[in-house]
């Protein structure tokens, strides 16, 4: 019995092992014109619109909770892009965040920055998604939009996980009283 325990727990550590390594620190990327990104094994619409330049590639990074967009400006412009807040949000009430962590009406917490500097945005919010319009500086750049929650890194993985340590604990508790 202590050995079947074993080999659950052995298991369990292999399987948790295997998905950290495929979910922690995910970089995915959507090359345009394509509008849709796979994170953690769910995908994504991202729609945008570009005046004044042309986007390059579209990054998500699940551990810095960011969205970097490489741009090249000729000459400004807007870069007006559409987050599903399934994908990545930012929530509000995050009282210690710089000035440049709000849009222009002051109420959302996303940090938009390019070259190290923060940028003023607009913003609209729906239940669903977050339109953010970003003005564009001359030249190539990235553009990082870094939000306070992106895709749980867990996501389907947390039922399985839960089953077996369920399992482990029944059998383990069953060759206890046998003895």
């Amino acid at each position: 019995m202590k050995i079947l325990v074993l080999v659950l727990v052995l298991m369990m550590a292999y399987v948790i092992g295997q998905y950290q390594t495929k979910a922690f620190g995910e970089i995915s990327t959507l090359t345009p014109p394509e509008h849709s990104i796979k994170v953690n094994g769910t995908s994504f619409t991202i729609p945008y619109t570009i005046t004044g330049g042309i986007v390059t590639l579209i990054q998500s990074d699940t551990d810095a909770k960011t969205i970097d967009v490489s741009v090249q400006s000729s000459n400004g412009g807007n870069l007006t892009i559409t987050l599903p807040t399934k994908l990545i949000d930012a929530y509000q009430d995050a009282s210690l965040e710089p000035v440049y962590a709000h849009d222009e009406s002051n109420t959302s917490h996303f940090v938009v920055m390019s070259k190290n500097h923060g940028i003023k945005y607009t913003e609209v919010d729906t239940s669903e998604n977050r339109t953010l319009t970003i003005p564009l500086s001359l030249g190539a750049s990235t553009i990082e939009i870094k939000g306070t929650y992106m895709v749980p890194e867990f996501g389907s993985m947390v039922p399985i996980i839960l089953v077996i340590a369920f399992i482990s604990i029944i059998v383990a508790s069953n060759s206890r009283s046998k003895s």
